[in-house]
């Protein structure tokens, strides 16, 4: 809405709205969100694992010296999202039964099935339970704040952590491109890297995702389609996400 008078320093409301214009520029810049606005296909989509791991020891170090639940939330994404590649926005409705991850297919069509599922068992305990303690966080998070809030707080978390270490700059979705590059360079079907996806299609993994030279090697377990639905639901309560399953402490089988 127009400012209709100026102020007792006789300021048009031209120039009132130019001074708060930028005023909301500087604020926006402050949260790590980048001058321009990229595109799908400026945007990083290949990382070495070295340079992510600068990041989570800055995390790490956040997380321990202001007991910070942003910077836990996003070390405990960007530690277990390079191994099962799912969309942000389907991490809150994820369940997590024995070592088998049944997420909501975000982006459905009539041919999708409601859920896909993935196969952890190839990895060690530890990761488990960080997937898990990364279910919980975000969805009590989410149910506080809302889907977009907790997006935004995890983008702006990510992008300071990269500031503070001078790389350049991730964003969340970044860790799908290089858990679906890691299943290429693995030798994975195109039939099952569009089953750990939730695609359809065999060639949206080819055409718009990192190719199979910039994944990583596997070197803690890989993760697999499909799997039983059934057995024991693994407890998810506020003591998964306590300070035992910090993030800083599944680093050893992620290094």
């Amino acid at each position: 809405m127009a400012i209709e008078k100026g102020n007792e320093q006789g300021l048009r409301s031209e120039q009132i709205e130019d001074r708060i214009g930028r005023i909301h520029k500087l604020l926006a810049d402050c949260k790590g969100r980048p001058a321009v606005k990229r595109t799908s296909r400026k945007k990083l989509k290949k990382v070495d694992r070295a340079v992510v791991q600068r990041v989570i020891d800055r995390l790490s170090e956040i997380e321990i010296r202001r007991h910070s639940i942003a910077a836990r939330i996003c070390g405990l994404y960007i530690v277990v999202m390079p191994s099962i590649g799912m969309r942000p926005t389907e991490l809150a409705g994820s369940e997590l039964t024995d070592k088998i991850l049944r997420i909501p297919n975000a982006k459905k069509r009539p041919q999708h099935a409601d859920y896909r599922s993935i196969d952890l068992s190839a990895f060690p305990d530890e990761f488990v339970a960080a997937v898990g303690a990364l279910i919980v966080l975000v969805r009590a998070k989410v149910a506080e704040v809302g889907y977009a809030r907790w997006h935004n707080a995890l983008r702006d978390t990510l992008a300071r952590a990269c500031a503070d270490v001078r790389v350049k700059r991730m964003s969340p979705y970044l860790f799908r491109h290089v858990a679906i590059a890691t299943w290429k360079a693995a030798g994975m079907s195109q039939g099952d890297v569009a089953k750990l996806c939730g695609h359809v299609g065999l060639r949206t993994a080819g055409n718009h995702y990192a190719s199979g030279r910039h994944g990583w090697t596997a070197e803690n377990g890989l993760a697999r389609a499909g799997g039983p639905e059934q057995g024991s639901s693994v407890r998810l309560t506020s003591e998964s996400s306590g300070p035992e399953h910090s993030f800083s402490r599944v680093l050893g089988v992620v290094d």
